[in-house]
């Protein structure tokens, strides 16, 4: 057997019970079968915690049970190619939307997603930030703005946001019913005190979108305009930088988006 086949194997029964009497030797007389449960188990909790930890709101959204199911259904189904588990949940909200006990859960991908936007934006790098002074150019147009690393962008059909706070740890779940009509454009950054999910026009998150995807300022805010004419690009400029969402001019590449 070479190394590939047993590493396969090995994987097979550790994530799905195959029979492992060719592979481990129980210690002090504890069966193959035994010994692979023993490793399986202690797989399966990491993943849990590393799932949980990230995903307080999913967890509560479908109940610690449905939650433990549907991340050993994910381990099971999306195998690992990362040593780190936390990095772990970027599969969860796209596996939410297929997995048959909460496929039905239209909004509850999204949930997960701002959840793992929320995750990364936690640990980005820091990021000089933005100086005033680069717009002082011939063609200002024609410069290409950074988000701050932890900066990430999320557009929802549905109430997302207001589903999230109203699962805080201090709330009781109940979604007010005027926040709960219409989607979401979010923007989720870290800002010096704490990671901060704030709420934005069409225009502004269309705005912002076109810049994080690399294009020069010009056409972003060609695409802020076609969505709401009345853009107040210098309003909207000087809050962001004061803010700390921009970081500078960058050729940085497109970032992809959760």
């Amino acid at each position: 057997m070479s190394l590939h086949e047993l590493q396969q194997a090995f994987s097979a029964a550790l994530l799905h019970g195959a029979s492992a009497d060719h592979l481990i030797a129980g210690p002090r007389g504890l069966g193959a079968a035994d010994a692979a449960a023993i490793y399986r188990d202690a797989l399966f909790a990491n993943y849990r915690r590393a799932l949980a930890a990230s995903f307080p709101v999913v967890e509560r959204l479908i109940g610690p049970d449905c939650f433990r199911q549907t991340a050993d259904a994910l381990v099971r189904a999306v195998p690992s190619t990362d040593g780190d588990v936390a990095a772990f949940g970027a599969h969860l909200p796209d596996f939410l939307a297929d997995h048959p006990p909460t496929r039905g859960l239209a909004w509850l991908p999204d949930v997960a997603r701002l959840e793992w936007a929320i995750e990364m934006a936690a640990g980005a790098p820091d990021a000089t930030p933005f100086d005033h002074a680069a717009l002082a150019v011939d063609a200002p147009e024609a410069l290409r703005l950074a988000l701050h690393p932890s900066a990430w962008l999320l557009a929802s059909h549905h109430p997302t946001l207001a589903i999230w706070r109203a699962n805080q740890p201090d709330r009781d779940g109940t979604v007010d019913a005027a926040a709960a009509a219409g989607g979401a454009c979010l923007l989720v950054v870290r800002r010096p005190d704490d990671v901060h999910v704030e709420a934005l026009t069409p225009a502004e998150f269309a705005w912002l979108a076109a810049l994080a995807a690399g294009q020069p300022l010009g056409d972003a805010v060609t695409a802020a305009f076609d969505t709401d004419p009345a853009f107040d690009l210098p309003a909207t400029l000087t809050h962001h930088v004061r803010a700390g969402t921009l970081a500078g001019s960058s050729s940085a590449p497109e970032r992809k988006l959760p």
